[in-house]
């Protein structure tokens, strides 16, 4: 009874197979689950900040939780270093990520503010023209400083390597919940699997674990060779006595029994291997006697035969050429891995530059569609400017016109009445005259 029952509690961890309670089985049941509170981040409680890790970790917590066929120790684990690695990327990603998008926004607006600013800053008479000169000059000495920095931390290529990782990392976890995938496979090495008919969460256990330690293992070295790429690209453009034939150390392959790699690297394919009597024969050059073969024509023999000569066959290499080509030719297998590798990263370097092309192509088209609309919106404005100079224009005519008729409308008015009042002055100094001369009378 009681074997039966460790039986279907424990794991081998090589195999999967179904094995007896070991020490940390039975630890694990006296172990009690870390709350919730545990894994909240430290400025959770502010608006716009992520209380853990995960969007749905609530769920996550609940459903490994809730996990019959995990001990209270394995679901700490799990729980533990999955919210340990998602805080480390998303720290890192929300970082480059405003970095990488502030970056490019400001350089895209700048890139159409700064030349639409130096376009109508033509004239230089007017008080705006040093304004706009110095506000121009500090748009470009920020842009080049941007630019810089997103070039020496490389911000492109983290935030495309982050965000791949951080989707992987959360996509395998609920892989592992859901036990799909290559969760979801049978191991025939394993007794449980193999009885039940099913995979379990217990004995998929270490697959989960190791695929999660691989995954952060993949994205540290890719954040490094993002790091060092750049100094071993001139490295390798400017040294040029870096071997192009890599061949084991003879001393070092028979003592230690294997090649060292640094040694590997630095070792010389003419000189390794060699005593002095062989470097003595290729620093030495030995004095040949070249003598045509025997059996060739004279000149009098070409004359007088009609046969024709047979053939000259090349000579047969030495024994000493074929080993050198031979020596020359081999690759050990850990040059074969090394070429392999850089193989890989070569064809990632490719497919990353594809990517970048692609991005690349598609801000030129924004661009392109950007000026487009600019252009557009620049001949609507001058189109409205001109109607509504036309318009003002035919609108002051027709107002000067009519304050002419009326100014001719008015002088007419007072001539009329000033001649009015002329006769009637005329009319009073008779009148008057007429009366003084009656009351002299």
């Amino acid at each position: 009874m009681t074997e039966t029952k460790r039986s279907e509690d424990g794991v081998d961890l090589e195999t999967g197979s179904v094995t007896s309670l070991d020490a940390r089985s039975q630890l694990g049941n006296d172990i009690h689950i870390l709350g919730i509170n545990y894994f909240k981040n430290n400025f959770g409680c502010f608006p716009c900040v992520n209380r853990y890790s995960l969007n749905d970790f609530s769920t996550v917590y609940n459903a490994i939780t809730h996990l019959n066929t995990l001990d209270n120790y394995q679901k700490n684990i799990v729980l533990v270093r999955f919210n340990r690695i998602c805080h480390f990327i998303n720290k890192e990603y929300f970082l480059i990520k405003w970095c990488y998008t502030l970056s490019k926004l400001f350089v895209i607006m700048t890139g159409i503010i700064a030349p639409a600013l130096m376009s109508i800053n033509v004239q230089t008479d007017t008080f705006w023209y040093a304004y706009i000169y110095w506000i121009v000059w500090t748009i470009q000495i920020i842009v080049s400083l941007t630019t810089a920095f997103a070039s020496f931390y490389k911000w492109d290529k983290k935030y495309f390597i982050y965000k791949a990782y951080k989707t992987k990392i959360e996509q395998e976890l609920w892989l592992y919940l859901e036990l799909i995938g290559r969760y979801g496979i049978i191991n025939k090495k394993c007794s449980e699997e193999a009885n039940k008919k099913r995979t379990s969460h217990k004995t998929k256990l270490n697959l989960f674990l190791s695929r999660l330690e691989i995954l952060f293992k993949r994205l540290k070295d890719a954040d490094l060779d993002i790091e060092i790429t750049e100094d071993d690209n001139q490295s390798k453009e400017g040294d040029n006595t870096r071997p192009t034939t890599v061949i084991p150390n003879a001393t070092n392959s028979n003592v230690d029994g294997g090649s060292n790699p640094i040694d590997d690297e630095l070792a010389d394919p003419l000189t390794d291997g060699k005593n002095a009597e062989d470097l003595s024969d290729l620093l030495m050059s030995k004095q040949v006697d070249i003598k045509p073969p025997s059996d060739l024509p004279t000149s009098n023999e070409k004359l007088n035969s009609t046969k024709r000569p047979g053939p000259v066959n090349p000579p047969s290499p030495t024994p000493t050429e074929s080993v050198y080509t031979e020596q020359q030719n081999k690759i050990s297998p850990r040059e074969f891995m090394r070429l392999t590798q850089e193989w890989k990263r070569e064809k990632e370097y490719a497919r990353e530059a594809e990517m970048k092309r692609r991005i690349l192509e598609r801000e030129l088209m924004e661009e392109k569609r950007m000026a487009e609309d600019y252009k557009r919106e620049n001949y609507m404005i001058q189109k409205e400017m001109s109607e509504l100079n036309e318009r003002y224009k035919k609108r002051y005519e027709t107002d000067v016109l009519e304050l002419q008729d009326k100014m001719e409308l008015y002088t007419n008015t007072v001539l009329k009445y000033s001649n009015d009042l002329d006769s009637i002055i005329k009319v009073q100094y008779l009148v008057r005259k007429y009366l003084k001369n009656k009351n002299k009378k």
